[in-house]
């Protein structure tokens, strides 16, 4: 029975999530609608408005294998209910970061206690990396969400609650929707557990064919979409996996450093950034959790079945690392966002722990006093430097092209762009600005049009062809030049 405790924790956990996070969604200095972003919404809104059915996202791994469609069928529901604005999927991903708070606190209060779901739901709700990516809207950062929910199964997994096993693979099939290389090293590590089971015979078989198949649930889009392309997806993987044994064959001996450094670069990085990159806090705070592991795996008092849950979770940074090591390219730290998560559970698991013994129950304190600090100190300067509302001007080629509607006083126009990159976000905020005002521009330089000209790019005279009617520099250092070819 839920009592009075557990609620004020629950409510101050939220207050924490929401104020931290509520800083960065208001941003606009970490707002980047940009190409990336434009084909999420191009997509939806092929979904939502032009009612095709989307089998694969617009992106995917090495090779040329597809993510799910899973983002953008998610992305429909903010693009409903804010009619097309972008900000909508940026509100969607604050909600989704701190529903990864919340739900962390609602699991391991069942899992274990009230104490230990404090401090795991505390460090997720200050943890730097999960804060400042609360607004970005993109697929990998729905990952810490599912990663809640993986390990939870998890846990109960190693409880020897075996119905637990095919939501385990379920989790995983959705997370194909979102970031390939983190779903598919916790895809490749449940198969060698599952194997090694089997070996054993630890688990009834038939949990392996409901997890098969609750996995295949997940990816029935990718699989119709294979089926009527070729197979794509699956010659894609192929040629990954080929491409790997030819760099463990070959080129890895040749490129071990320059591999080492990315790999070491990205995954201390995404260790440093959980928490803090003050080496006060987060050398410390490693030093911890390494020895508070080591004392729970010899404590006599904990239960098997919990060291192993938390050996295989110290266990899944280890192998990520290593299938990395071999991947045939450069990695992002995005990839393994998922980690971030991991590392909280083990550096609560380990403050919960200490907190039983009274001689460490002052260094538990301190701990949890340090990050308090520099979460609060981080996140009021936020506020006071960076905070902007409302978030109308927060997209500044946005601006540029309400400028040529309203300047444009319901003349037939067209308006073209001068950008060295792709111009997918150019192309969802013109149809959207478009659909408001009633009118689509065409997007060829002919008879009346609007040149949109990025910051610090130079138009020659013979970059766009007619004669300029008017030039106009925004204060955000967009150019717009009105031209008309006679």
């Amino acid at each position: 029975m839920l009592n009075k405790k557990y609620w004020l924790i629950f409510i101050a956990i939220t207050v924490i999530a929401v104020f931290s996070r509520a800083a960065q969604v208001f941003n606009p200095y970490n707002y980047f609608f940009g190409p990336e972003q434009g084909i999420e919404y191009l997509v939806t809104k092929n979904i939502v408005v032009d009612h095709e059915l989307v089998l694969t996202a617009h992106q995917g791994g090495f090779g040329s294998f597809s993510k799910g469609p899973g983002f953008n069928y998610l992305l429909t529901f903010p693009f409903v209910l804010t009619n097309g604005d972008p900000f909508g999927g940026r509100l969607m991903m604050f909600a989704i970061s701190v529903l990864t708070v919340l739900t962390a606190f609602i699991l391991t209060n069942r899992m274990f206690n009230p104490r230990t779901a404090m401090f795991i739901s505390f460090l997720l709700a200050v943890s730097p990396t999960l804060k400042d990516y609360a607004g970005a809207i993109s697929p990998p950062f729905v990952i810490p969400l599912l990663t809640v929910f993986f390990i939870y199964f998890l846990y109960k997994s190693f409880q020897k609650k075996f119905k637990y096993i095919p939501l385990l693979t379920l989790t995983a099939g959705i997370m194909m929707h979102f970031e390939m290389a983190a779903a598919g090293i916790l895809l490749a590590l449940l198969i060698l557990t599952g194997l090694v089971s089997i070996i054993k015979k630890i688990i009834p078989y038939r949990y392996y064919l409901f997890a098969i198949v609750s996995f295949l649930i997940t990816l029935f889009p990718l699989l119709i979409f294979d089926i009527l392309n070729n197979f794509q997806n699956l010659r894609g993987i192929i040629e990954m996996f080929a491409a790997g044994a030819k760099n463990m064959s070959g080129g890895l001996f040749e490129n071990i450093v320059n591999i080492v450094n990315n790999r070491f670069e990205v995954f201390s990085w995404s260790y440093i950034s959980t928490f803090s990159p003050r080496l006060i806090i987060w050398i410390p705070s490693l030093v911890l959790i390494v020895f508070g592991i080591l004392l729970m795996i010899k404590d006599e008092k904990i239960e098997l079945n919990d060291k192993l849950f938390i050996s295989y979770l110290l266990f899944i940074p280890i192998f990520t690392f290593l299938s990395l090591v071999v991947y045939p390219g450069i990695i992002h730290q995005w990839w393994i966002m998922n980690l971030t998560v991991i590392y909280c559970f083990l550096f609560g698991l380990v403050l919960s722990y200490f907190w039983k013994n009274k001689f460490l129950r002052l260094l538990v304190i301190l701990g949890v006093f340090i990050l308090y600090i520099a979460f609060i100190n981080r996140t009021l300067f936020i506020y006071k430097t960076q905070f902007v509302y409302p978030p109308s001007a927060y997209i500044k080629e946005d601006q540029a092209i309400k400028y040529i509607f309203k300047n444009s006083k319901k003349r037939p126009f067209g308006i073209v762009i001068l950008s060295t990159r792709p111009q997918e976000n150019y192309d969802y905020l013109i149809w959207w600005n478009g659909k408001k005002y009633g009118y689509q521009p065409y997007r060829t330089p002919k008879k009346n049009y609007y040149a949109i000209i990025e910051p610090d790019l130079v138009c020659s005279k013979n970059k766009f062809p007619g004669t300029i009617i008017r030039s106009q520099k925004l204060s955000n250092d967009f150019i717009i030049e009105e031209r008309l070819v006679n």
